[in-house]
């Protein structure tokens, strides 16, 4: 603990405290406060331990908006701006950064909230202590990793990719988003949604305007403005049987006048409403095996869900109690989809979608990456962490405010060797129906988002129907899928147009993917519609009736 100390103080001098400095006046300004505590925690080093190999400190400070409302009532407001600090220190030779997942708390990283608008000053002084507290941290994850890999269950890859030092940033920070038109559209869409008195609607909405600043032992003094609204509507209908059935909707968009009208959001609202009350007199279907199409926000879900995880490249975290180095998560050379399909990530070609920025959370820009072709992976998306087999950024580092950064999709083109019409596909189903002796096909237009789910991918369908030959669509309900994996999308058989770019909200590939309502990671999606060949899913309802029947009137009324 001496050792500490005197360590501590001779990279802030005789007091202990970092000197004054003028306050923040613009977003640039604290990269550059931060960025001074950067360079005094490369010096930190105890006798024995190895030196500071990089330092990373990320200032995200933003005005928040965030709402919550139900069957059009506001239940909640929060206008509390948001200033968070994230460090990072790594040791030795870059190595350290791979987190032992059994013990999270032994790591380089650390976070804080920090006053809003804070001076120069504090905002120095909250990095100071957090600097601190993440190099010992990373010593004690250094020599446990260390002690890991002379076991021989941790793999010794190069170093860290170099990264080129930038220095941009704004010269101001966006004005405070208005409060009153998103309660307003919270209140709208949650009561349109409630068409019956045994449905339930919630809208959580969330907008943000703010600057992210990053300061890197390297040099790096970038700061950018963030901006994004998500809205997510969430309805659940009690049935008669004592089974749930909930439905959702999710809308998120860069910038408050990139979201669809009032009215069309409430549209939809009413639309999911309308649906969910037509289960309540629904059948269960208990079984399926056969073809099932995949349209809309299903088929953006399902690619999400099954591919996303496989495109990540950063390696798969370190547990001590592992008796072999951990299998990479994603594997060149893997077929992951049928012949002539190909997948890319074009984060530089689409600018103006929900969580685009100029440099990733490391500070390097994003650049095109062809991840599959003719169905083989060929090259996955990097950190500046190595693997084995690949080295080098490809500007895709993401991660919540606590996470090891890893490597996430940002805008991702999905494109398969022949698009024919939706009508071709119905064709198509039907004739694969009939093959296994059946005269409909499983059509699912959307599955619940992960962020909302208790289950693993894929996700249970919210919205399913059995379409004939004509056209027609019955719905069903209570449908779960039966051992489906990533291995589903080799056997996709027929595919047409899409409905163009969808935005997620996502977590890492390596923990679960699950966030809250209108947190997480934007990553958009471009997906045709699909045709799976063969799945299998069974159904059950909630097993018994309600005792007492609900009231045709307004809520709260008293039952027949």
């Amino acid at each position: 603990m001496i050792g500490l100390l005197l360590a501590f103080q001779l990279a802030h001098g005789a007091g202990g405290h970092p000197p004054a400095t003028p306050p923040v006046a613009a977003p640039d300004a604290v990269a550059t406060a931060l960025r001074a505590e950067v360079d005094r925690a490369m010096a930190l080093r105890l006798p024995g331990s190895p030196p500071v190999f990089h330092v990373a400190a990320r200032h995200d400070g933003a005005r928040h908006v965030t709402v919550l409302a139900r069957n059009g009532a506001l239940l909640t407001r929060d206008t509390a701006p948001v200033s968070a600090l994230r460090v990072e220190v790594t040791l030795g030779d870059g190595q350290a950064n791979t987190a032992l997942v059994e013990d999270w708390e032994a790591s380089g990283i650390r976070t804080a909230s920090l006053p809003m608008d804070a001076p120069a000053e504090v905002l120095r002084r909250g990095a100071w202590r957090l600097l601190d507290a993440a190099w010992k941290g990373a010593v004690e994850l250094y020599a446990r990793l260390e002690a890991t890999r002379r076991k021989g269950t941790a793999p010794r890859h190069a170093a860290w990719s170099p990264a080129p030092v930038v220095r941009t940033g704004p010269t101001a920070a966006p004005p405070a988003p208005d409060t009153a038109w998103i309660e307003a559209l919270a209140r709208a869409v949650s009561a349109a949604a409630r068409v019956d008195p045994r449905i339930t609607a919630d809208v959580d909405a969330t907008v943000q305007a703010g600057v992210r600043a990053l300061a890197t032992s390297e040099g790096t003094l970038h700061a950018e403005v963030v901006e994004r609204v998500a809205v997510r509507l969430t309805a659940i209908v009690q049935l008669p049987d004592g089974a749930t059935e909930g439905g959702s909707r999710t809308w998120v968009v860069p910038r408050p006048g990139a979201l669809p009208a009032q009215d069309a959001l409430v549209a939809e609202a009413r639309a999911m409403g309308t649906h969910l009350r037509a289960l309540v007199d629904a059948p269960v279907l208990e079984s399926w095996l056969g073809p099932v199409i995949f349209e809309g926000p299903a088929a953006v879900e399902l690619f999400s869900q099954l591919l996303a995880p496989e495109l990540s490249g950063t390696p798969t975290a370190v547990q001590e109690s592992d008796s072999a180095p951990p299998t990479p998560r994603a594997r060149l050379g893997r077929r992951v989809l049928p012949h002539g399909w190909s997948v890319e990530d074009d984060a530089p070609g689409h600018p103006g979608l929900p969580g685009a920025t100029e440099r990733d959370d490391e500070g390097v820009a994003p650049r095109r990456v062809e991840l599959v072709r003719d169905g083989v992976i060929r090259d996955v998306l990097m950190t500046r962490v190595p693997r084995e087999d690949r080295a080098g950024s490809t500007g895709h580092a993401r991660g919540l405010r606590g996470d090891l950064l890893q490597a996430m999709p940002r805008a991702v083109l999905v494109t398969p060797p022949n698009l024919g019409s939706p009508a071709r596909l119905d064709r198509r189903a039907l004739r694969e129906a009939a093959a296994v002796g059946l005269d409909r096909v499983l059509v699912i237009g959307r599955l619940t988002p992960l962020s909302l789910a208790s289950e693993g991918a894929p996700t249970r369908p919210e919205e399913v129907w059995l379409q004939d030959a004509a056209g027609r669509r019955t719905p069903v309900r209570g449908l779960r899928f039966t051992g489906a994996d990533r291995r589903a999308l080799r056997d996709l058989v027929a595919a047409s147009p899409g409905e163009g770019w969808t935005t997620l909200l996502d977590g890492p590939p390596d923990r679960r993917r699950g966030m809250a309502a209108t947190d997480g990671i934007p990553v958009s999606w471009n997906v045709p519609r699909v045709l799976v060949g063969e799945m299998e899913l069974t159904g059950a309802g909630g097993g018994e009736a309600r005792v007492l029947p609900f009231a045709d009137g307004p809520l709260g009324a008293a039952a027949p």
